[in-house]
């Protein structure tokens, strides 16, 4: 890049929190910026820049080849430049940005990332948080939590029982948990012998084909991973290869995966099938594999079988869910026993809750109090001064 007029007074910032995402936000200030822009922003349009402008451009890295396919809006232009580069959110790619910036004269804000303005402590956590909620459930929860907690502790500030205060205070504190059921994926392995519809069913359960469907015996030889969600909260859906005994060296081997990924899942669901043919099979492997723990037992394959009501199982005490991966039948049930059987308590979910650990430590802080005043100073402190 040719020399530029370098000034102290050229600011860069993030707005958006480090780390992968699907858009970063970079705020670039200063009278320096026009000329950055010159050299690393080609518009896809050739009118002069103006503020209120969002414009597409293509960024250009230090010998001018292609960076990115990124959007500025500008709101101020000279002399003092204040401009929002919205790039694809990849650690390297929002990294090198501020490369160039830095060679350019730009000087890096290290204030915490403020997309939105924010009045409060509360509100500026959930800005924060929100990059780490992946589903549109989870973004309602934060919200909502957002907005309901600073009026509750409000409320709890104004009563002079203090029993009642205190008891209040605690119960949202240990609602905490509810937050990273957002999260973390929740990990749920589908395990059983070969040829149980595991992999027919994963396609179910993740409403799209990430595995390969065959007849034959033992054709998934690895595990296999896809994301998506249960009723909101995100999940990673493995499908795993056949538990059986096995002369193949290469199918072994993915039998030792699936043994280590039974180690690390969240939930284990046993698969097998309901049709008259593989009774015995199912039986012979819940038997050999009962060192397994599984929450939860899956008959599939239920249109292929004569009698769906009864259970041919239960008499050698194996008691599971009737589901049809190919038809869709039981797949709901299946959904709401695998909540059951995670532990996730949906009826909090409503209630209101705290969502950080400094939110939390204040909450304990009252719920400790053994006077009053105390005890609203701890509340106070998990609202904020800035109220």
């Amino acid at each position: 890049m040719t020399a530029m007029s370098r000034t102290p007074c050229d600011t860069i910032q993030r707005l958006t929190a480090a780390g992968p995402a699907a858009i970063g936000v970079v705020r670039m200030c200063g009278p320096g910026v026009g000329a950055f822009l010159a050299h690393h922003a080609v518009p896809r349009s050739p009118t002069e820049w103006a503020a209120g402008q969002v414009r597409r451009v293509t960024l250009r890295d230090a010998d001018g080849s292609p960076l990115d396919d990124a959007l500025v809006s500008v709101h101020a232009i000279t002399p003092n430049w204040d401009i929002r580069v919205h790039l694809h959110g990849g650690i390297g790619l929002v990294s090198r940005w501020f490369e160039l910036a830095a060679a350019a004269g730009f000087q890096t804000r290290d204030t915490p990332p403020q997309l939105w303005p924010v009045a409060t402590p509360i509100e500026r956590e959930a800005c924060e948080l929100l990059p780490r909620f992946t589903t549109d459930a989870g973004v309602a929860w934060l919200r909502r939590q957002a907005h309901d907690l600073p009026l509750e502790l409000a409320r709890l500030l104004k009563l002079d029982d203090l029993p009642a205060v205190r008891a209040a205070a605690g119960q949202i504190a240990a609602r905490l948990p509810i937050a990273a059921w957002f999260q973390r994926p929740i990990r749920i392995a589908l395990v059983g012998p070969p040829n149980a519809g595991k992999s027919t069913l994963m396609n179910a359960l993740s409403d799209r084909e990430v595995s390969l469907v065959s007849e034959r015996p033992g054709t998934t030889r690895d595990w296999i991973e896809a994301r998506g969600e249960l009723t909101g909260f995100p999940v990673v859906w493995i499908d795993t290869a056949g538990l059986r005994s096995t002369d193949d060296d290469l199918e072994s081997a993915g039998i030792s995966a699936t043994r280590r990924v039974i180690a690390g899942a969240d939930l284990v669901v046993g698969v097998v099938g309901l049709a008259e043919a593989d009774i015995a099979p199912a039986i012979a492997f819940r038997r050999r594999f009962s060192d397994i723990s599984m929450v939860l037992m899956l008959l599939n394959k239920s249109d292929l079988a004569r009698d769906t009501v009864t259970n041919p199982l239960e008499a050698e005490g194996i008691f599971g869910l009737n589901v049809s991966a190919i038809s869709g039948d039981g797949i709901a049930p299946l959904r709401a026993a695998l909540l059951d059987g995670l532990g996730l308590e949906t009826s909090q979910l409503s209630m209101v809750s705290c969502f950080t650990d400094r939110q939390r430590d204040a909450l304990l802080s009252a719920h400790r109090a053994t006077d009053l005043e105390a005890c609203r100073g701890a509340i106070g402190t998990c609202i904020g001064d800035e109220l």
